[in-house]
């Protein structure tokens, strides 16, 4: 049996490579034709590429796959995928919602690696790589979904869990998944995260931190699953991974050591051979390269070494030992983190075929990564906006490369040559709590990161629901709006509005179109509203109905606060009516007579009295009262009569 596997393996193998021994001529004179005609062996040529708008609106992109068709699939860091169109537009229903289980609470966390079986198209079956922590213990989990009789929207309720890895930080997760070319499936792993490996593991065989994964996800014939964790183990082990020794022991999935953080990895669509992109410690970014004839078992160094140098030797072999990048950069600002990408297998820019495309997640530089015509490779640094969250590379079924980005939620293609245009981007930022009713103000910023300025640009904000617009920018039907008739390449420009609310809100839907492109924002602000104790102010007023000319008059004036909070620093005013005369009472001044009070609790009442006589008949019917929060005026009227009780007197008759 094993044997059989073995020979299964080795036949599949050999049709790959049989295949691309006879594709080699092909490819030999497509990269010719961009090398200099004087010498086959000659370094290629420098080419120019730049990138164009192509979607936006997406939350925190990290990674984007096809599934043989025309559609690309944006992972979205909390645990959404989505559909991206071949036009752009990016479907509002998401392909797979897991966030309920999800773990996206620290910066490498989350929906990180996305892989379609070779037989998707016949059996719906795709695999992803995310974070769970359940009863407290983090776990990265390798599960296999299924897609619904809708070839858009996936059923989250089929998750088979396939495989678990513990995980001892937040950090170093990796993420990527993918199917070789022999159809089994390659899982990268970080090395347990932290800082400087401390517990070796990269190195240690007992464990798949800082290793590269292989297993067979259609459990053909080979070896039972060993290092396992708690998933289904739905899986064998190709019969030959080189470290095959039965249970217990060095893991038997292990195909390759000695990584840090394979963050972003890729195979060759043509040659089959795999390239990753491990994330330094802190001087030095690495791609690490695996032919397509290898029979595994690399040692690609870490922690032994950072790229070429020495890290941490104890314990470690010989140089020899060990297998060095093939490419390295500097980690010195502005670079931080390498976002592995792909060799670009495209039809459209034969001077770019061939060639292995990387970037920065700081930087947002470009190098491409060629042959150097004896035997090596040699790296080309390309000019380009600096922009950070370049997290991922994607390749459509056509073999075009394509750039997310998961600090703008957008995601651009890569074209040779410079074009001149403009790429936007919008972000949002407002409160997180605010007290009911009080101004809420919210910033839109857009930034042009592209080569040509942008016009006639147009800015919204859909007024979230539950708030009511207050200030800023033109509003009509719920829409808030500004117009900036141009943005410069590089530029950027802020605008504002203000709202209240009294319950919480989420602001969702906002974006930038202009007369080149559009942009819509990824990412929401909620903002929570806190319900602050508040008094609520009324006053009444009572006084006689009728009374003698120059009768001494008497006006009660009460105040109530029926809140919940205390009033503060109170003025009650009454004005004198016309046709009375201030006798006593209050502060007079100017016809007015006013008290004031330092304090008034909720549920709380005060009453004040003033005196006035009078001739004729007076109407008291202007009074209030004010606070730092409230204020509230008196809508009774008091009408006092004047003479107007009647006296009869009996009449004697005489005779």
């Amino acid at each position: 049996m094993l044997e059989t596997q073995s020979n299964q393996t080795m036949v599949k193998r050999f049709i790959f490579l049989l295949a691309g021994v006879l594709l080699l001529p092909l490819m030999s004179w497509l990269i010719a034709a961009a090398l200099p005609s004087s010498s086959a062996a000659a370094a290629p040529e420098a080419v120019t590429f730049s990138l164009t708008a192509f979607a936006s609106g997406l939350n925190e992109p990290v990674s984007l796959a096809h599934a043989g068709d025309s559609r690309l699939f944006a992972l979205e860091q909390v645990g959404r995928i989505r559909i991206i169109q071949s036009d752009g537009t990016v479907l509002a229903t998401p392909f797979l919602d897991i966030t309920d289980r999800v773990d996206r609470s620290d910066n490498e966390e989350g929906l990180l690696g996305l892989a379609f079986h070779p037989n998707y198209s016949s059996n719906g079956y795709f695999y992803v790589n995310y974070i769970n922590t359940t009863s407290g213990v983090r776990r990265t989990r390798i599960s296999r979904f299924q897609v619904t009789g809708d070839p858009n929207v996936a059923n989250p309720a089929s998750e088979q869990i396939i495989l678990t890895v513990g995980q001892h930080n937040w950090n170093h997760n990796a993420g990527d998944i993918h199917f070789g070319p022999d159809g089994y499936l390659y899982i990268p792993l970080g090395d347990g995260g932290g800082s400087g490996d401390t517990g070796n593991y990269a190195q240690t065989m007992t464990t798949l931190l800082g290793k590269i994964v292989r297993i067979d996800v259609d459990q053909g014939p080979g070896a039972a699953p060993d290092c396992v964790g708690i998933g289904t183990g739905s899986y064998t082990i190709p019969n030959d991974n080189p470290f095959i020794n039965g249970a217990g022991g060095t893991c038997d999935e292990i195909w390759a050591s000695g990584l840090r953080n394979p963050w972003r990895s890729s195979f060759d669509a043509w040659t089959g051979d795999f390239w990753m992109g491990d994330v330094g410690q802190g001087s030095w970014e690495e791609i690490d390269f695996q032919p397509v004839y290898s029979q595994g078992g690399e040692n690609y160094g870490w922690r032994c070494y950072e790229g070429n140098n020495p890290y941490n030797t104890s314990g470690c072999g010989p140089a020899s030992n060990y297998v060095f990048p093939v490419f390295a950069y500097s980690r010195s600002s502005p670079q931080c983190s390498v976002t592995g990408g792909y060799v670009y297998r495209g039809s459209q820019y034969p001077a770019l075929f061939g060639r292995y495309v990387l970037t920065d997640f700081c930087s947002g530089h470009f190098w491409d990564i060629a042959p150097d015509g004896q035997g090596g490779w040699t790296g080309t640094q390309h000019p380009s906006t600096p922009v950070s969250g370049r997290a991922a590379f994607g390749q459509n079924v056509d073999g075009a490369l394509f750039v997310a980005n998961r600090a703008t939620g957008t995601v651009q293609r890569l074209v040779e040559g410079t074009p001149s245009s403009p790429a936007l981007f919008v972000t949002m930022s407002g409160p997180s709590t605010a007290n009911a009713g009080a101004p809420i103000v919210y910033t839109l910023t857009v930034t042009n990161t592209g080569n040509a300025a942008a016009t006639s640009l147009v800015v919204r904000d859909w007024v979230p629901a539950g708030a009511t617009y207050v200030s800023g920018g033109s509003h009509s039907g719920g829409v808030v709006s500004w117009n900036i008739p141009n943005l410069a390449a590089g530029g950027s420009t802020s605008v504002q509005y203000t709202v209240n609310a009294n319950q919480t809100i989420t602001n969702t839907r906002y974006g930038v179109t202009s007369n080149q492109v559009n942009a819509n924002g990824s990412g929401a602000v909620v903002t929570t509203i806190q319900q602050v104790q508040q008094p609520i102010l009324s006053i009444t007023k009572t006084g006689p109905g009728s009374a003698q000319p120059s009768q001494l008059i008497t006006y009660t004036l009460t105040v109530n606060n029926t809140g919940t909070g205390d009033a503060h620093n109170l003025i009650i005013s009454d004005t004198v009516p016309t046709g009375a005369t201030y006798i006593t009472g209050g502060s007079y001044a100017a016809g007015v007579v006013t008290w004031t009070s330092p304090h008034l609790a909720a549920q709380g009442s005060l009453q004040v009295q003033f005196v006035v006589t009078a001739t004729q008949t007076i109407i008291n019917d202007t009074y209030s009262v004010t606070s730092d929060q409230t204020s509230a005026v008196g809508t009774t009227p008091v009408t006092t009569i004047i003479g107007g009780i009647d006296v009869y007197m009996p009449l004697t008759l005489r005779d």
